[in-house]
């Protein structure tokens, strides 16, 4: 993890991120020009502290793993998970995700990082999709007493299939695979709007209990 920590900057810069509304979280994979990969580059504005935002980030992205043998275990989460789209999409339609993460702060940014493997299930096994992620979140403007913070957040994923051919070359198990992973990119999506509105709801109550 920390050889990926130290392509940030790299990796960020070479990027044009696509812009979503404030406080909305999209993810929009994109074949590469070879057919050999997807991408995803996007980012969103949070008019919130940095301290807030990282810590409802954290709270979402490094889930508790139950894994004692972490070196780092405030800033590491590895875990595995099912995910089962058999009543949206038929029998089988199943991943298994192995999924590590890990958190670097500095003084005004802080760095996840990740790599994920979901491997198919019954009919698609041996179908399976290795992804490395970035994500970011950094102050957008200087803090000053009469300009509210704003963070933006930018996300950046890097997805190659394994174990089938090219959207072209008309493979209808490898077809039926790409519309379950879409389903967990919606759970994604899904999970990081849940932890945004969270993140507006307590800022709202904090305003409201200020003296």
């Amino acid at each position: 993890m920390d050889t990926l920590y130290a392509q940030t900057d790299a990796v960020i810069s070479g990027v044009n991120f696509e812009m979503s509304p404030p406080l909305t979280y999209e993810l929009k994979r994109k074949w590469s020009k070879d057919k050999s990969f997807l991408e995803s580059a996007d980012a969103t504005v949070i008019p919130f502290s940095f301290e807030h935002t990282c810590r409802a980030v954290s709270l979402m992205i490094l889930a508790p793993s139950y894994n004692d043998e972490l070196e780092d275990p405030e800033n590491t989460a590895i875990r595995t998970y099912r995910l089962n789209f058999s009543r949206e999409l038929g029998n089988s339609a199943t991943l298994v995700v192995s999924n590590a993460v890990k958190r670097y702060v500095e003084s005004n940014r802080a760095v996840f990082v990740w790599r994920a493997l979901a491997e198919g299930q019954g009919e698609f096994d041996g179908l399976q999709t290795v992804e490395t992620a970035w994500f970011v979140v950094r102050p957008l403007t200087e803090t000053r007493p009469n300009n509210p913070p704003k963070m933006i957040m930018e996300s950046y994923t890097h997805l190659v299939p394994v174990g089938f051919g090219r959207p072209s070359d008309n493979d209808a198990r490898a077809d039926k695979f790409s519309k379950i992973l879409a389903k967990a990119d919606e759970a994604d999506v899904s999970d990081m709007k849940q932890m945004l509105g969270k993140l507006l709801l307590d800022e709202a109550r904090s305003n409201t209990e200020a003296p």
